[in-house]
């Protein structure tokens, strides 16, 4: 019988601090939470609550060290161990969500599916993390991350080259997503790779109107409108990327000085062409465009 009134006054020690952290009291009901997890090393509840407030004081080292310590003496209970993969995972441990979360099966608990694949994304495995996604895709059509599996598998495809089920998986996630920028974006960049310049152009159009103020989406604009012919768009938009971005690539610089020769802007091309040299001496685009440039002056 005392044992039981323990474990009922434990539980309303328990809700009252649940409560103070629902107040912002968040050091107060820290200070309990801790006192139910010495007393009861096996409320794993308690631990859980702690992580959480630790990270909200974004003192992650503590947040670490007790997950690791609840993960080793707890490695076959399935609830702690999806928590410290989930934990993991909220703050970018990609090797540790895998090890973590590998324990599971995909139909047993999908979600871990879906992390372990974001987590070989980040890592740039991308064959694993498409192995990943699609296990998620399999077994659970009814999670809020669906969609994001689409995107995600889109992405891996298009650093893969391969354009195609790249295309499948865009015009998959296109159900569930009307207004999101990067999905137009993503098509913008997949049509350009197969050659589908109008399709591309229509699409790029859509991401701009969305978000006209992501750098990918002007650099790419860029892009397409060079590969288009239309340099006079080109140019601006390489011209309005460059500004607003402290380290443009090589790449951009070549695309920006190609859009000014075909505007008859030579002066700015040869200054263009100049800093992508600088950036990359290998650079053999620039590298020719300059000495041509030389040679017509010569001339």
């Amino acid at each position: 019988m005392k044992s039981q009134n323990e474990n009922i006054a434990l539980k309303y020690r328990f809700q009252d601090a649940v409560n103070l952290e629902s107040q912002g009291k968040l050091l107060h009901a820290l200070q309990i939470f801790d006192a139910i997890y010495c007393e009861n090393p096996k409320f794993k509840e308690a631990a859980f609550k702690i992580v959480a407030i630790y990270e909200k004081f974004n003192n992650i080292p503590a947040a670490i060290k007790l997950t690791n310590e609840m993960l080793e003496e707890n490695s076959d209970d399935r609830k702690i161990r999806l928590f410290c993969g989930q934990f993991y995972f909220r703050n970018s441990m990609w090797n540790e969500t895998i090890e973590v979360l590998s324990f599971f099966l995909p139909e047993e608990e999908p979600i871990s599916s879906f992390f372990i694949g974001y987590s070989h994304y980040m890592l740039k495995e991308y064959e694993y993390a498409k192995i990943s996604f699609l296990n998620f895709l399999a077994n659970d059509k009814s999670s809020e991350f669906f969609p994001d599996a689409y995107i995600y598998l889109a992405k891996i495809d298009i650093q893969l080259g391969e354009f195609r089920t790249a295309l499948d998986y865009l015009k998959n996630a296109e159900t569930f997503y009307t207004n999101f920028y990067e999905l137009h974006l993503l098509f913008a960049i997949t049509y350009f790779f197969l050659g589908m310049e109008a399709h591309s152009i229509k699409s790029i159009e859509k991401s701009l109107k969305l978000n006209v103020n992501d750098g990918s989406v002007i650099e790419w604009a860029g892009k397409i409108y060079l590969k288009a012919g239309n340099y006079k768009l080109a140019e601006g938009f390489l011209r309005k990327f460059i500004s607003e971005n402290e380290h443009p690539s090589p790449e951009t610089y070549s695309n920006l000085a190609v859009a000014c020769l075909n505007t008859n802007n030579i002066r700015d091309a040869k200054t263009f062409f100049e800093l992508a040299v600088n950036l990359d001496p290998n650079n053999r685009l620039a590298r020719e465009a300059l000495k041509n440039l030389e040679q017509i002056n010569g001339n």
